[in-house]
C-alpha cells in the first residue's frame, strides 16, 4: 500500500486513498472491532464517565456530534447523561460501523440519536450548530487532521467544548516498549 501511494502524483489522490483504506478496515472489521480494541473500550469508560459527569450532567438541551463514533463507544458511555432533549448525531466514514453503532445505542439510549455518513474532514453541518463535538481515537486515521479540526471549528457554537481523546502520542507508543 505504501509503494502505490507513493506512486500516486496529487495529494487529493492520496487523501482519497487514505480515505477508502480507512472506509474499508472499518467496514470489514465492524463486527469485531470492540474485542479487538480492548484498550479504547474498557480502559477509557471511566475518563468519558468523567467527562460526562463534568459537561453533560444536569444540562437540559444541548447538540452533540460524536464525529468518527466508530461502533457508538462514547456515545454508549454517555448515554446515562442524555435525555430527550439533546441532539445526538452519530457520525462515522464507515456505514457498517454506523450500523453496529446504531445496534449498540438502540438498545441502551432513551434519546433519539441520529446516524450519518460522512468524511470528518468535510462536516456537512451548518455553523455555530453543535454545543458539544467528542472524537475519540480518529485524527490519527485521517489524511488531514488539521482540516477536520478546521471544520470542527466551524460547526461548534462560539462557547461550545471540543473533546478529543485517545490519540496515540509518544507517551503511547512508549507503553509498548
Amino acid at each position: 500500500l505504501l509503494a502505490v501511494i507513493s506512486m500516486l502524483t496529487s495529494l487529493k489522490e492520496k487523501e482519497a486513498l487514505i480515505r477508502k483504506t480507512n472506509c474499508l478496515y472499518h467496514d470489514a472489521e465492524y463486527s469485531e472491532y470492540d474485542d479487538r480494541h480492548n484498550e479504547i473500550i474498557a480502559g477509557e469508560v471511566d475518563w468519558w464517565d468523567g467527562i460526562g459527569k463534568r459537561y453533560l450532567q444536569n444540562k437540559n438541551s444541548f447538540s452533540l456530534l460524536d464525529m468518527g463514533t466508530g461502533t457508538g463507544f462514547v456515545l454508549r458511555t454517555l448515554t446515562k447523561y442524555l435525555n430527550e432533549g439533546n441532539k445526538v448525531v452519530a457520525y462515522d466514514l464507515s456505514q457498517s460501523m454506523l450500523r453496529q453503532a446504531k445496534k449498540n445505542l438502540d438498545s441502551i439510549a432513551t434519546n433519539e440519536h441520529s446516524f450519518v455518513c460522512g468524511d470528518a474532514e468535510n462536516l456537512p453541518f451548518p455553523d455555530d450548530f453543535f454545543d458539544i463535538i467528542t472524537t475519540n481515537a480518529v485524527l490519527h486515521h485521517l489524511p488531514n487532521y488539521k482540516r477536520c479540526l478546521s471544520q470542527a471549528k466551524r460547526i461548534l457554537k462560539s462557547k461550545g467544548i471540543l473533546i478529543i481523546a485517545h490519540e496515540p502520542n509518544n507517551k503511547f507508543f512508549e507503553s509498548y516498549n
